[in-house]
């Protein structure tokens, strides 16, 4: 190595240790401050200044090295917080899921309870619709033998007046009574008509009255009977409750225009020589009438009484029905909750 070149060397050497503060003053090469040295001098000065500038350089790369680091170290330890972070996020998350598992957990077994009560009910309502439809077709049952025997006592009413109806006019004197002879237009025939007349409307009256009661219960029990078997019917396929109405809406009274009263229009043209048969036949008729009425109001009694307690069952089995229901509902709701 020249002079020239070491000594620039040794210049920039002397400046890089003076910018770091190691040294205040450039430093004395002897080969540089000597003309005379010898070739050993330049030999250990450019060894020295050799050596200094690879330290120099190390010194720079571990500095910048050592910067890095501490920067990555900064990344590192920031991250490392974050993460931290995250990871205390996570486990509060993970406890939150579990606790909402154990809720779940809880709220499964008690739907499965809810559910097992519920199938119970529903079993133990569908035996009471069994049982109400058992006893209703049991109650359509004695109705429709009821409308038969009403229908049959009709028919024997009417046929004790038909004889009446047969009977032809003569023009010859009967005896009734005190066997007084009566001919048609005498002042006895008028008097004899006009009992008999008021009888026989006091008879139809009371006929007319029996038989619209008749008709009435008919009506009476074959609409509430159909409208009871269309809801029997609908119970099953629904959770919702369908009003029954009541028996007196069912009601749709017959015309009375519609009552057949041949038999007092012509039973009052032949009483003047008919009144012992009449009056023995009216007897009967009344007599007859009073006991089927008698029979009558019993057995309406009874199924009165049946059909008031076939309802209490049906308010009962409805009320149960519309309980499973809303259960069922609020269930399904909460299961929609736990899915979202």
């Amino acid at each position: 190595m020249g002079a020239p070149v070491l000594k620039d060397q040794a210049k920039l050497v002397s400046n890089r240790l003076q910018a770091r503060g190691i040294i205040t003053e450039p430093l004395p090469f002897i080969s540089l401050r000597y003309n005379n040295s010898t070739e050993d001098d330049y030999a250990c000065d450019s060894a020295i200044i050799y050596a200094l500038a690879e330290l120099l350089d190390k010194l720079d790369r571990h500095n910048r090295e050592t910067t890095s680091a501490n920067d990555e170290i900064r990344k590192q330890a920031k991250e490392i917080t974050r993460l931290k972070q995250e990871n205390a996020q996570l486990q509060r998350k993970l406890e939150m899921s579990e606790r909402q598992l154990s809720d779940h957990a809880i709220a499964s077994q008690k739907q499965q309870e809810s559910y097992e009560t519920l199938s119970t009910k529903l079993k133990s309502a569908h035996g009471e619709i069994k049982r109400l439809r058992n006893r209703n077709d049991d109650l359509v049952g004695k109705f429709e033998i009821e409308s038969r025997k009403h229908a049959r006592e009709m028919v024997e009413i009417k046929e004790r007046f038909n004889p009446l109806k047969r009977l032809k006019l003569s023009g010859k004197a009967v005896g009734i009574f005190n066997n007084l002879a009566t001919t048609p237009g005498s002042s006895v025939a008028s008097a004899v008509e006009t009992r008999l007349s008021k009888v026989v409307d006091d008879e139809v009256s009371d006929l007319k009255e029996i038989v619209g009661q008749l008709l009435t219960e008919n009506y009476y029990y074959e609409n509430f009977t159909t409208e009871l078997c269309e809801y029997l019917a609908d119970l099953p396929a629904q959770a919702q409750r369908r009003r029954v109405p009541p028996p007196e809406d069912t009601i749709r009274k017959p015309d009375e225009s519609s009552v057949d009263l041949e038999v007092h229009s012509t039973t009052m043209k032949r009483f003047d020589q008919t009144y012992p048969l009449v009056h023995q036949e009216l007897d009967g008729i009344r007599t007859y009438l009073n006991s089927a009425k008698s029979r009558d109001d019993i057995n309406s009694r009874d199924l009165k009484q049946q059909l008031k307690d076939m309802k209490a069952n049906f308010e009962q089995a409805l009320a149960t029905s519309e309980q499973w229901k809303q259960m069922w509902e609020r269930q399904k709701a909460k299961d929609g909750n736990y899915r979202g």
